[in-house]
């Protein structure tokens, strides 16, 4: 089984990290969206992680996360949420061979190399169908509530004071949650370059040529092309479509925002 690695998390101790996750994105008790807040948060053990440099299991890594979101719960709202961004930022450090480096010192043959590789980036593309899930239910529960509000003040329910309160509150919650969003797109960016260079060169020791070229060779010994042409696809392909995709779904929902949390605009800024 191949493993993505982590460094922060792997050498640090899991109080550690569930203090640190509670300081980036707290969830207040009273939010009603702070189960999806939590959920975005747990995406941070693994994109903040490196994709490269010691060994850490899924079973670990899902470990964190649970402390992670165990700790988030807690309450309060931190004003640190910036230093996850810069954090996480700088957390992926290292040439773009540092993965395949590692992983060719690890499978020695190139069958099991492209099958190694191809499992992390399975991984990686599930972690990323994650992530894109969290946001989008967190987007639109904030977008509800500011919809209720404004409705609440519509209805005599709610006075406009108390309407302009809550929606700076949500609004607020939603700026952080939005900052930590762009700083996963960072690194999903990074971790694509590995990737990437993994599936060149691991093109190059295979002996397999892209179809686009009109040639490939292959030996008994190295990887199947269509296993090499797999992880070619998914990392220059569908991984980095991925990403574009959760980075665009960002970008509309930092756009919707400035409509939805006015209480003198109706509606949400249209569907993202």
């Amino acid at each position: 089984m191949a493993f993505l690695v982590a460094i922060g998390f792997a050498t640090s101790s899991l109080s550690g990290c569930a203090g640190q996750g509670a300081a980036q994105l707290p969830v207040d008790p009273s939010d009603p969206c702070g189960q999806d807040r939590a959920a975005l948060a747990q995406s941070r053990t693994y994109f903040t992680d490196q994709i490269v440099q010691g060994a850490v299991t899924g079973g670990a890594i899902g470990a964190i996360g649970g402390a992670l979101i165990g700790a988030a719960t807690g309450g309060g709202r931190g004003a640190a949420i910036g230093a996850l961004a810069g954090g996480a930022t700088g957390a992926l450090v290292g040439g773009t061979s540092a993965y395949y480096n590692t992983m060719q010192q690890r499978y020695q043959d190139t069958a099991t190399l492209a099958r190694g590789i191809n499992a992390d980036l399975q991984r990686e593309s599930a972690e990323m169908d994650h992530v894109n899930a969290s946001f989008a239910r967190l987007r639109e529960c904030r977008f509800s509530v500011a919809q209720r509000i404004k409705y609440q003040v519509r209805t005599g329910q709610m006075s406009r004071d108390a309407a302009l309160s809550a929606l700076a509150f949500q609004q607020g919650m939603f700026a952080q949650e939005i900052q930590v969003a762009r700083s996963y797109g960072v690194n999903m960016a990074k971790r694509d370059e590995q990737f990437a260079t993994a599936a060149n060169q691991l093109q190059q020791q295979g002996g397999y040529t892209s179809p686009s070229t009109g040639s490939h060779t292959y030996h008994h010994h190295h990887a199947a092309p269509t296993l090499t042409q797999q992880v070619v696809t998914n990392a220059t392909e569908s991984i980095p479509e991925k990403r574009t995709a959760f980075v665009d779904s960002v970008d509309q929902a930092e756009r919707r925002s400035k409509v939805a949390f006015n209480l003198d605009t109706a509606g949400t800024g249209g569907a993202s």
